[in-house]
Order: structure tokens, then sequence, then C-alpha cells
């Protein structure tokens, strides 16, 4: 019989491999007789992976774990769809919509889509105390003080993020999605990054 550790690393080992395999499936459509994903369907895929290898401070209940979009119905419905009957430990992943950013408490993690710096800043100071990722595709998102970043490279979707910023959130990111993220080519300090 394995111990409760035992099988947390085999779960662990599991979710790595989905991820590798998830991220090699969203970049190697390139080549392919099928056409790429749309870019909206590739972040919601992102998104659901990133909750496969962050880890939040969470209650032992069976209470949502919230996924919440601000200015993305695209992401939002693709992410409804892939995530449907799909868990966070014991907690079921429910998608939302966020309109203001007075919302975002109940998130654990928050999509922040294209707006205006100043729109983004007044989510990000939501976010700030609170125990939940922040993910967004502006150029200036990690700089503005968001954890993870979703950019265009070669073609394809790829992320950074700043493995301090997410410490200070109190999430733990597995050591896989750090070696994952990539440094985007332009505009960033290549410490931010790993």
């Amino acid at each position: 019989m394995r111990t409760p550790w035992q099988r947390s690393v085999r779960a662990a080992l599991r979710a790595t491999g989905r991820l590798v395999f998830a991220i090699g499936c969203l970049t190697s459509a390139q080549g392919t007789a099928q056409p790429p994903l749309p870019d909206y369907e590739v972040k919601a895929a992102f998104l659901y992976h990133f909750t496969q290898f962050v880890e939040w401070p969470l209650p032992n209940s069976n209470d949502p774990f919230f996924i919440c979009i601000v200015n993305s119905s695209a992401i939002s419905g693709s992410l409804e769809q892939l995530t449907q009957g799909k868990f966070v430990g014991s907690h079921p992943i429910r998608v939302t919509q966020v309109k203001n950013p007075g919302e975002v408490h109940a998130c654990h993690v928050l999509f922040v889509g294209a707006c205006s710096t100043t729109r983004l800043q007044q989510y990000l100071a939501s976010a700030h105390d609170a125990n939940l990722l922040t993910v967004g595709e502006q150029g200036e998102f990690l700089s503005a003080g968001g954890m993870v970043a979703l950019f265009p490279q070669d073609q394809h979707i790829a992320f950074a993020l700043d493995a301090e910023a997410i410490q200070r959130a109190h999430l733990s990111a597995s050591s896989k999605l750090l070696r994952l993220a990539r440094s985007p080519e332009e505009g960033f300090s290549a410490r931010t990054y790993r």
C-alpha cells in the first residue's frame, strides 16, 4: 500500500507528463496537415494546465476552484468546455467572467485579457493580497506585477513567469513549470524569467 506522499508524487509525475504532452501538442501543429488551434483555445489549455502545476493553500472542502476571465469570452467559452467535470484536488473547476476588479477575491486563477494599462493595474492591485495566480497577455504584464505572461513566439504561444511573484502570493509552482517557461525576446529582464 502506498503512503499519501507516494500517491502525491505519482500524481505529480502523471500531471507533469500531461503538461509536457499538452504543450507538445499545442506547439507542434506547425508542419502537420491539421490547421493550428486558434490562440484562444491554446490559451485556455494553458490556463487549465497551470492548475495542475501550481499548488494553492486550499481548504479541505469541496468548494469550487474558480478560474476567472477578464475581457475574453472566447477563452472563457473554450475553457468551460475543457474543464467540464475536471477538478483541482477535490475542488470542481468553475469558469467565470469578471467584469470589475472588486470581483477577483473569489478567484484562484485570474486571466486578464487585453485591456488598458490603467485597467490592468486595477485588476492586479485587487489581486495583490490574494492567493491567486494572475495570467495575462499584455506585453507589460509581468512588469506591472503579474505572475504569468502568455505571448507569441515563433508562431506559437509561449509563457514566461515571475517565480518570486508566485511565491509572494503563497503559491508553489512546480519545478517542471519553471523549466518550461520561456523568456520573451524583447522588453523583459532575463532575470525575471525562469
